[in-house]
Order: C-alpha cells, then sequence, then structure tokens
C-alpha cells in the first residue's frame, strides 16, 4: 500500500473517507475491477452497471446517538431513529442498483436486521424494496 492523502490504494481496492475517495474510484473502476470500501457512502455515488455489483452493510447504520441532538430526537421518536437506518440501508442499495435492466446485490451481516425488517416491512419499507429482500 502507498499512503498518499489519507488515501491506501493497490491495484483492486481503495479506502478512504467518502470524499476523498469518490472521483478516484469511478476513475480506477472504468480501467480495472475496483473494491471499494466506506463506512459511509450511502448517498451520491452513481455506480451503474458494472461499476457496482454488490453492496456489503457489516452493520445496520443507525445514527450515532453519542450525537447529543440525534439521541434526544430518537428519545422523542424511536420512529426516527429506525426509520433513519432504514433510508440508508435503501439509499446504500440503491448505490449499485441505478435502472430497471441494473442489477446488483446488497448483503446485511449484521443478525440484528431480521428483527428491524420483519417490525417494520409493513409500515415504513417501501414495497419496491420489500419485494426484493430475503431475509
Amino acid at each position: 500500500f502507498h499512503a498518499q492523502d489519507g488515501i491506501r490504494d493497490c491495484d483492486v481496492c481503495l479506502v478512504g473517507s467518502e470524499m476523498c475517495i469518490r472521483d478516484r474510484y469511478i476513475a480506477s473502476a472504468k480501467l480495472r475491477p475496483t473494491l471499494l470500501v466506506s463506512p459511509s457512502i450511502t448517498e451520491g455515488l452513481d455506480l451503474k452497471d458494472d461499476l457496482g455489483r454488490f453492496t456489503i452493510f457489516a452493520k445496520v447504520p443507525y445514527p450515532s446517538i453519542g450525537d447529543a441532538w440525534i439521541k434526544r430526537r430518537m428519545e422523542l421518536s424511536p420512529e426516527w431513529y429506525t426509520r433513519q437506518a432504514l433510508i440508508e440501508m435503501i439509499q446504500g442499495s440503491g448505490r449499485t442498483c441505478r435502472s430497471e435492466t441494473d442489477w446488483g446485490m446488497t448483503h446485511i451481516l449484521d443478525g440484528s436486521f431480521g428483527y428491524l425488517y420483519h417490525n417494520n416491512r409493513n409500515k415504513m419499507i417501501p414495497r419496491w424494496w420489500d419485494e426484493s429482500v430475503e431475509v
């Protein structure tokens, strides 16, 4: 690995923060297979067609309750807190499936997703997303 501007890169992967790797990933992926690793890219990235074929969520992306505003908001509305995590997952899975003819797989490794999904599928999860989920 070569350290450069907070980015570590090799022939097949880029690791870094959301803003610093987005453009480099797109340029690299057009030339060769590339793996993008980020804790936070759920919006604003168009990985259409062969630029993205899978997404992995290691955990359900609940907002951090270390933030006083988020903690208070969660106390006032647990539904809001749950909805934010679902929005992040739906947005994130949409990075690799950009049109009716595009395809991609989203893998959710967090065992708590089953509970989240089954308790909210009829009230917070859009039908089109629900129809594609296999738990």
